[in-house]
């Protein structure tokens, strides 16, 4: 009912909505993406201070369009696993605050994040980030050459080629 690992925790309704959203149909990921926040908020009641949890929850509630809670979620992934407690994994929540501004429509906000996320070594290349749906929107942002140039740095440095 749960895919889940070390950095990520998605009921099974999260997903449904998500593809649905994906989909173009809002309508039909609603109930999922309800489901889901009801299933996270009841996990979070147990591990108040879980980012898997918290960031989930903003990606569904971001699903929902319900902005100040999506946000906010989010956030608290980011404040409960900071970088500069955890730089191996405090990324990845950077990355879903990224994610969840995106869906909102914050690019800037995303944007930000995303500097963020690469400039402590983020598992991803943008390449990588921009062919996520909740991304596209960013391809045509102002900002996206100085995140491209952040990224070939870094793979660069690791020795990672590039994929586009």
């Amino acid at each position: 009912d749960v895919l889940e690992f070390q950095t990520y925790h998605y009921p099974v309704p999260l997903l449904h909505g998500l593809v649905r959203l994906v989909a173009g149909d809002s309508e039909a990921a609603r109930p999922h993406l309800e489901e889901a926040v009801s299933e996270l908020e009841q996990s979070l009641d147990e591990a108040p201070d879980d980012p898997r949890l918290l960031a989930a929850l903003g990606l569904a509630r971001a699903g929902l369009g319900d902005r100040g809670r999506a946000i906010e979620a989010a956030e608290a992934a980011v404040a409960a696993l900071p970088i500069e407690r955890d730089a191996l994994d405090g990324p990845v929540y950077v990355l879903a605050l990224a994610r969840t501004r995106a869906m909102l429509g914050d690019l800037d906000a995303a944007v930000d994040a995303l500097g963020t996320y690469l400039g402590h070594l983020g598992y991803w290349s943008i390449p990588g980030i921009l062919a996520q749906p909740e991304f596209e929107a960013l391809a045509d942002h102002p900002r996206l050459a100085e995140l491209e140039a952040v990224s070939e740095e870094w793979m660069e440095r690791v020795g990672v080629l590039a994929i586009r």
